[in-house]
């Protein structure tokens, strides 16, 4: 069985983390693009500058 695209990024990227957005039905980029680069900056900004 072919691994999904989301499976193998996870894989990839070492402790994810899984953004949800309540209201959005998908594709948070379109429906609210600020959102989505705050939740992005958000998360890099979580991680140690070592890693």
């Amino acid at each position: 069985m072919r691994a999904k695209p989301v499976d193998a990024t996870a894989k990839a990227i070492s402790q994810p983390t899984r953004v949800a957005f309540a209201d959005f039905g998908g594709a948070p980029q379109v429906r609210d693009p600020l959102a989505l680069q705050v939740a992005l900056l958000d998360g890099l900004a979580a991680v140690p500058a070592n890693h």
